[in-house]
């Protein structure tokens, strides 16, 4: 599993216990997997313009341990390819210790909406990184 993302917390990231609003994971996973995208070639797939994109369909996350202001965290990043779904698997650490789990759940969509099969070149280039 490889750090995708570092990043620092910011006081508008926490709640008014001094701690990451719950919330605020959900944006911590979506950059790390937007910053993913973009290192791996494959942005255009998050492009709203796009014909297809990977749309959320679940979201799930273990919170172990707080985060608050100034600390400075990392974002690991695994997927698997299962048919049409892409999960990503997320984990969160502070000097290398665990303090959040997650994973996420896409389907392809094209503009109109509709579930349909990931574009070759991206199943290509995620099984290619796998």
């Amino acid at each position: 599993m490889k750090s995708v993302l570092k990043k620092r917390v910011s006081f508008h990231d926490t709640d008014c216990m001094g701690v990451v609003h719950h919330s605020v994971y959900a944006k911590f996973f979506e950059e790390a997997r937007v910053e993913w995208l973009y290192s791996s070639g494959l942005a255009p797939y998050h492009a709203p313009a796009n014909d297809f994109v990977l749309a959320v369909l679940d979201l799930n996350i273990k919170y172990l341990k707080p985060l608050r202001v100034g600390d400075e965290f990392e974002v690991f990043l695994e997927y698997e390819l299962k048919g049409l779904r892409v999960t990503f698997k997320y984990k969160i650490t502070l000097d290398g210790v665990k303090t959040t789990t997650g994973q996420s759940l896409h389907i392809g969509l094209n503009s109109e909406l509709k579930v349909v099969k990931p574009p070759k070149e991206l199943l290509e280039g995620l099984k290619a990184l796998l």
